[in-house]
């Protein structure tokens, strides 16, 4: 356990770093807009827009909810009836789904601001395909499991597993939704820029998403544990 937590520790300052480098640290309150826009710019759209502020608090609370259930996730480890998962390679194409679904979004966000209609519904339409694959994975998975007996009762590996997968994946349904809702707007403006703010706050909320599906695969499958112990064996 103490290894996976010293795993889980190097993995949370990364991701406060990036979340800091986004901006999930300002004071919005604190910020002086200027008198008049910037000329040739139009109006510039503020930092701490109720989006945006809004996205921050949200992503706060889910961070906070999935560390406390990994939390006793881990210390419930070290009970007698603990079974180890069987191997379950269907989590690293799940993984795969949705790094790419990830990454199309954020290149969807760049055709926002090129204004590139066509590089913009070609993104947007990859991000949704390749998060849905990733849902599909996961009851996959479920299916996997539950073929080689491992139910929601009777070993608490796999209650936990059911739980935490189950409750990110109810977190892409609602991002599904949200992108849903860009969907609809870029189909009555045709103008990217006309679904930028929104595009670029599904985008952050996938990108966290895809780094606590990250931890999540790590602790879940075990590779976590297996990792910080190699690293503790080479430093000794």
């Amino acid at each position: 356990m103490t290894v996976v937590l010293a795993f889980l520790i190097v993995v949370a300052g990364i991701a406060g770093v990036w979340l800091a480098r986004h901006g999930i640290m300002e004071k919005p309150w604190l910020h002086v807009s200027p008198a008049s826009p910037t000329p040739g710019h139009g109006r510039a759209r503020p930092a701490g827009s109720p989006g945006r502020i809004g996205l921050r608090v949200f992503l706060t609370v889910v961070g906070a909810l999935f560390a406390v259930l990994l939390s006793a996730n881990l210390m419930r480890m070290e009970a007698t009836d603990w079974r180890v998962l069987p191997n379950l390679p269907l989590v690293w194409v799940a993984t795969a789904f949705l790094a790419l679904s990830s990454a199309t979004l954020h290149g969807a966000v760049l055709s926002a601001r090129r204004r590139d209609p066509d590089g913009f519904a070609h993104a947007i339409a990859a991000a949704t395909v390749t998060a849905a694959a990733f849902l599909v994975t996961q009851v996959l998975t479920w299916r996997q499991l539950a073929s080689a007996g491992v139910g929601l009762s009777g070993n608490p590996a796999a209650s936990f597993f059911y739980l935490l997968t189950g409750l990110h994946g109810l977190h892409i349904v609602g991002g599904l939704a949200a992108l849903g809702r860009c969907w609809a707007r870029w189909a009555r403006t045709r103008r990217p820029e006309a679904v930028r703010e929104g595009i670029e706050l599904c985008a952050v909320y996938w990108h966290v998403l895809l780094a606590i599906w990250l931890i999540l695969a790590a602790v879940l499958t075990g590779w976590a544990g297996a990792f910080a112990a190699t690293c503790l064996s080479l430093v000794r």
